[in-house]
């Protein structure tokens, strides 16, 4: 088997890759090469289809790559996974992203998603049912260990990590932190790789008169991340949108309770074991965040059954077993001949699309909660 991934994590420097060594598709492709399948990877800026070349092609994220291999029509079969919640959570506001992703899902053989919910928006609003597959990202558990919290100054410690964007929220987490008595404030640590609004939210928290309880620490490695997990008594996701965020399976297995909006599938990665709040009330996440907190600390099996309940979904033997399985049958499937039937999303947005895709990358406009 020969398969062709594309995705946003390929084509990145050495130094970006040796601190993102976790990013799903770079798993999966370390994954399947265990297996003894021969994969190619490529950058979505470099990928070209090429007829013949690969049994399957497989595109991670919506990007030019995908659409250039949802405009090929050269019988590979394509598997696309999104990895994008903005559209699947209803906050993308980009027509061009929107008709390029309803192109992309109506030209593949085959969608892969990371949760129920997403399952569910792409089976039901999009028509697309048939062939979605849940398989959810995999997450290396040796990278993120059950640690005892080394004794600190007796402040507790509230965790974000993400990216400093709109989507993400931390203005809400901010305005939340404000909410908590200044005697009782605790600490909050903001690691992230996109640093979009980190001048805005300096600002934001100067307003608020958070001088000395936030710490912006930008960009970790692996290491100082698990670091980061074992400093902490609570991580804290307040995004308006996601799909399935590794930070709170991580979170899970280093055995540290979580507050998280009820977006995506992070309902389904928590269960009973977290706080869930709807996305963008500061009053709700600043309750939440008071009473997880009133609750610790956590005894020895509340925070093995995060552990417990992290693994049950995020091994990677299953991640690597569940896209074997699924690259198995679309190569049958080719083979036999079978037509992919056009379904009404694919009517309407090829003709759009045909004239868009061979010159442009698809834009990251217009997300906004």
């Amino acid at each position: 088997m020969h398969v062709c991934l594309v995705g946003g994590g390929f084509g990145r420097s050495e130094e970006y890759q040796a601190k993102h060594p976790l990013a799903p598709e770079i798993v999966l492709a370390e994954g399947l090469r265990r297996r003894g399948v021969e994969v190619e990877t490529w950058a979505h800026p470099a990928f070209r289809p090429d007829p013949g070349r690969w049994d399957v092609v497989h595109v991670h994220h919506l990007a030019e790559g995908a659409v250039r291999a949802a405009g090929a029509g050269d019988g590979t079969p394509l598997v696309f996974t999104s990895h994008d919640p903005t559209i699947t959570c209803g906050v993308e506001r980009s027509r061009i992203r929107l008709t390029a992703f309803a192109y992309v899902c109506g030209r593949a053989a085959a969608l892969v998603a990371l949760s129920q919910a997403e399952a569910r928006f792409l089976d039901g609003r999009h028509g697309l049912g048939g062939k979605t597959t849940v398989i959810p990202n995999g997450t290396l558990p040796e990278a993120f260990q059950l640690r005892e919290r080394a004794p600190g100054d007796g402040r507790r410690t509230l965790l974000y990590v993400g990216q400093l964007i709109p989507m993400k929220g931390v203005d809400v987490l901010l305005r939340a932190l404000a909410r908590m008595p200044g005697p009782e404030r605790p600490r909050l640590r903001l690691a992230y790789h996109d640093a979009a609004l980190e001048p805005d939210l300096q600002a934001l928290a100067r307003e608020l008169g958070l001088h000395g309880s936030v710490e912006f620490c930008g960009d970790l490695n692996p290491e100082a991340l698990a670091e980061a997990y074992a400093g902490a008594d609570l991580l804290v996701h307040p995004s308006y949108a996601e799909a399935l965020p590794s930070v709170v399976t991580e979170a899970m297995l280093c055995g540290l309770p979580v507050v998280a909006s009820a977006v995506g599938g992070i309902p389904e990665q928590l269960g009973t074991l977290g706080h869930l709040v709807p996305p963008g009330s500061v009053e709700a996440l600043a309750a939440a965040i008071t009473a997880a907190l009133e609750r610790l600390p956590l005894d020895a099996a509340r925070r093995e059954a995060l552990r417990e309940r992290a693994r049950t979904w995020s091994r990677v033997d299953d991640m690597v077993g569940g896209h074997l399985k699924l690259y198995a049958q679309l190569i049958r499937d080719s083979s036999a001949g079978r037509p992919r039937a056009r379904n009404v999303v694919d009517r309407l947005a090829g003709s759009a699309m045909d004239l868009y895709r061979l010159t442009h990358p698809i834009p990251q406009e217009g997300v906004s909660p």
